[in-house]
């Protein structure tokens, strides 16, 4: 991956912080007292006017998910799930709901990570969210630093170096394999009921299968009004833009990452 797509990809988790402005909470607080009311619609209409406020957090994610699965958008709730995943990746509930959620799909594609070794590389890179890589990163780096200066001058503390140099690489390894996992940055949901998968960017080609509502796909290329999509079975296809929407939602970033 480029490192114009690696900034691409990751802006939006940066400048973004789970923090909520006065407005934001009143509509999060007034979506909460729809939600209870069971008036799920115009709960998740002002939870999404939160979020277009800039505002992102896992709580309100959470919330929005939920809301569009009362409403039986499947497609929505997952996606919304994933979003608040990206911010709280240990958050059991987001998990658990997600899981929930998925278990509703109706296409059943096997995991790529699967065996122990995929179990566990996925464990790994699932632990922290992009934006908790990058702050330790950046207090490893200042603690090495630091630690490297006092040893020119002292001649002494040099297993300390050491040790903080190894946990650093050992963080970036982890930041620099999640930043190339393709569903960790370029991971979209299917928001059709159905969506005909095509040979080629045209409808005039060959459909080569269908998946449907709630299926999660990683960008491959963009092309017009077309994405080339691959699915965890590395089935690859063409699919209307419009039909899926990426997990990562900065602007343009379908656009920008792919061309």
């Amino acid at each position: 991956m480029s490192m114009k797509k690696i900034i691409l990809s990751v802006a939006f988790l940066l400048i973004s912080v789970p923090v909520f402005g006065e407005s934001a909470v009143e509509k999060y607080n007034h979506g909460n007292a729809l939600y209870r009311q069971g008036k799920y619609d115009e709960a998740a209409k002002l939870y999404e006017e939160a979020l277009a406020s800039g505002v992102h957090s896992p709580e309100l994610y959470f919330n929005l998910g939920n809301a569009y699965f009362r409403l039986k958008n499947l497609g929505k709730a997952i996606l919304s799930y994933r979003r608040g995943l990206i911010f709280s990746p240990r958050d059991k509930e987001l998990r658990y709901n997600l899981r929930f959620a998925t278990a509703y799909t109706k296409d059943r594609i096997p995991s790529i990570y699967e065996g122990f070794f995929g179990k566990i590389y996925r464990k790994i890179i699932e632990f922290a969210s992009f934006a908790e890589l990058l702050r330790l990163l950046i207090l490893l780096s200042v603690i090495l630093t630091v630690s490297v200066i006092l040893y020119m001058f002292r001649r002494r503390g040099m297993t300390l170096v050491i040790c903080f140099g190894m946990f650093f690489l050992l963080v970036a390894a982890v930041f620099l394999l999640k930043m190339s996992d393709r569903w960790e940055t370029r991971a979209a949901v299917v928001l059709s009921p159905k969506l005909d998968c095509f040979s080629a960017p045209t409808t005039e080609s060959e459909i080569l299968f269908t998946i449907h509502e709630g299926t999660t796909v990683a960008l491959e290329e963009l092309r017009g009004d077309w994405l080339k999509i691959s699915l965890t079975d590395n089935r690859v296809a063409w699919v209307p833009q419009k039909a899926v929407e990426m997990v990562i939602p900065h602007e343009n970033s379908q656009l920008s990452t792919l061309k």
